[in-house]
């Protein structure tokens, strides 16, 4: 509340609740390395796994890209 972002369990559980197909994780703190990201993104994973989804988790990287509207 009043930072304008949210916390992983919440976003997973939107996500989750909206039938995400594919989230991607990102932080905007030059303080958190690749190893707090991927911890975050293995945790996500777990909520995922124990709601029983289905939605691919994975971080955002520089440089990546996403297809939207095709078929994977």
């Amino acid at each position: 509340m009043g930072w304008g972002h949210g916390c992983v369990d919440d976003t997973v559980m939107l996500a989750l609740q909206a039938k995400v197909k594919h989230l991607c994780l990102f932080h905007h703190d030059p303080d958190h390395d690749d190893e707090k990201i991927d911890r975050f993104v293995k945790h996500a994973r777990q909520i995922v796994r124990k709601r029983k989804g289905k939605m691919k988790v994975d971080a955002a990287r520089e440089g990546m890209t996403i297809q939207l509207g095709g078929k994977s």
